[in-house]
C-alpha cells in the first residue's frame, strides 16, 4: 500500500488551542501557524506535548526582523522545521541560525492569484538551494484543472519538496502531490478552520486516501 504524509495546519490562536489540536489529532506532522496568535505561544509546552515533527510558520504582516525572531524562538525550543518565505530579505542570514538550532528550513513561495510557470518553479528551487533550504515549497492558485499537472510534474521531477495548488481547483494536486514524491501535504483541523483556500480536513484527506488504497 502506498503512503502519504499529512501535516495538520493549526491556527495557533493560543497555546491551549495548539495543545488541544495536538491532543485531538494524530497527523504525521503539525504546522503551527503563528500568524493567527492572539497571545504569545509557549513553544516549550507545545514541543513537550508531542513527539511528532513540528513546523513553525508565520505569514503575518509584521516586519521580517520580527518574523524571523519569532521563528528562531520556536526553532530554539526544538521545532523540527521553520518555514520562511523566499521573499524574506533576512532569509540567507536566518538560514544559518535555523540550522544552528538543529532545525530544517522550508523555503516557501505562495502565489494567491495564479499558478507559477515551470520556469518560475525551477528558479524558486534554485534560490531555495542557494540559501540553504532543505525543502522548497511552491504553492500557487489553480485556475483550471490542468494547472494541477504543473504542480505534480514539478514534484515528480523534484521529489522531497512540496508543490500544489490552492483553491477548489487545486484539490487534486493537494491529494496527489505526496504520492508523486512530495514531502507531505497539508490538512485543516476541521471545516471552517482552514489555513489556506481549498484545504481539506484531516478526516477528509484520510478518507480520500482510504478510498484510493493509500495509507495516509
Amino acid at each position: 500500500m502506498s503512503s502519504a504524509r499529512i501535516c495538520l495546519s493549526v491556527a495557533a490562536y493560543t497555546t491551549e488551542h495548539v495543545l488541544s489540536a495536538i491532543r485531538l489529532n494524530s497527523p504525521d506532522l503539525y504546522e503551527v501557524r503563528l500568524d493567527y496568535r492572539r497571545r504569545p505561544i509557549d513553544f516549550m509546552r507545545v514541543r513537550a506535548a508531542t513527539n511528532a515533527p513540528l513546523i513553525a510558520t508565520d505569514r503575518g504582516a509584521q516586519d521580517d526582523e520580527g518574523r524571523v525572531a519569532l521563528l528562531l524562538e520556536a526553532s530554539a525550543a526544538g521545532f523540527d522545521y521553520v518555514d520562511l518565505e523566499v521573499e524574506c530579505a533576512a532569509l540567507p542570514e536566518a538560514s544559518g541560525q535555523i540550522h544552528g538550532n538543529g532545525s530544517r528550513l522550508i523555503v516557501s513561495h505562495h502565489d494567491y492569484e495564479l499558478t507559477p510557470t515551470s520556469e518560475e518553479m525551477e528558479a524558486l528551487l534554485d534560490t531555495s538551494i542557494r540559501v540553504g533550504g532543505d525543502i522548497c515549497k511552491i504553492v500557487g492558485t489553480a485556475q483550471s484543472q490542468g494547472d494541477n499537472l504543473v504542480y505534480l510534474r514539478f514534484v515528480a521531477e523534484n521529489p522531497g519538496n512540496i508543490c500544489f495548488g490552492m483553491g477548489r481547483l487545486g484539490v487534486p494536486s493537494r491529494v496527489m502531490s505526496p504520492l508523486l514524491g512530495g514531502a507531505f501535504t497539508y490538512a485543516s483541523t476541521a471545516a471552517g478552520e482552514e489555513c489556506a483556500p481549498g484545504q481539506l480536513t484531516l478526516g477528509q484527506m484520510r478518507e480520500v486516501y482510504r478510498l484510493m488504497g493509500v495509507d495516509g
